[in-house]
């Protein structure tokens, strides 16, 4: 792609990324960086929802506030406990919905060929696979833990380029708002 000065190189952010965005956008992703790497000094692990929502048309993917911990232990009862929240919001939205007993594969497999996608996608933690009734509409939660034991906590999560998008946009919104909402 040739260089415009509406556009940056997100590799001028992170080594593991690829590609371009608005050059509105470089500000805040660099904001939301700096936030995540603030709260998460001195703490033992980040955690994160990744939201995959399937139906006829397509998939949407989506990354859910990314939050650090002070221990693995507080962080496994967290993501937990966000687990249960969508579960119960995804149920909520109408009777159509259920919770599935099929495994939650990780989203580097395509779930109706178990193809491999190319790419770090992290380490799923636990997930579920929630389905309408319509056939074709199902949504996969997947809950993340990132340990410090294996370097700097931000700099791993920059290192899941199979979720750049997601993070890319997840880190853009820490960095637009306030820095209270992460979603």
């Amino acid at each position: 792609m040739i260089a415009s000065p509406l556009m940056f190189d997100l590799a001028s952010i992170s080594p593991h990324w690829e590609g371009y965005r608005i050059a509105e956008l470089e500000a805040p992703i660099i904001l939301g960086i700096a936030r995540l790497r603030e709260q998460s000094q001195g703490m033992a692990c980040l955690g994160f929802a990744l939201i995959s929502e399937f139906d006829y048309d397509g998939v949407l993917h989506s990354i859910d506030h990314i939050q650090a911990y002070p221990s693995m232990i507080a962080t496994n009862e967290a993501l937990i406990q966000r687990l249960e929240a969508h579960e119960h919001a995804i149920l909520n939205r109408e009777a159509a919905w259920t919770l599935s007993d099929e495994n939650v594969f990780p989203p580097n497999l395509l779930p109706a060929t178990l193809n491999v996608m190319p790419g770090n996608f992290g380490t799923q933690f636990t997930g579920r696979r929630c389905e309408h009734t319509i056939p074709y509409d199902f949504i996969y939660v997947r809950m993340f833990r990132i340990d410090r034991e294996a370097g700097d906590l931000v700099d791993q999560l920059l290192g899941y380029d199979g979720l750049q998008d997601q993070i890319v946009d997840c880190l853009c919104a820490l960095g637009r708002d306030d820095g209270a909402k992460n979603t």
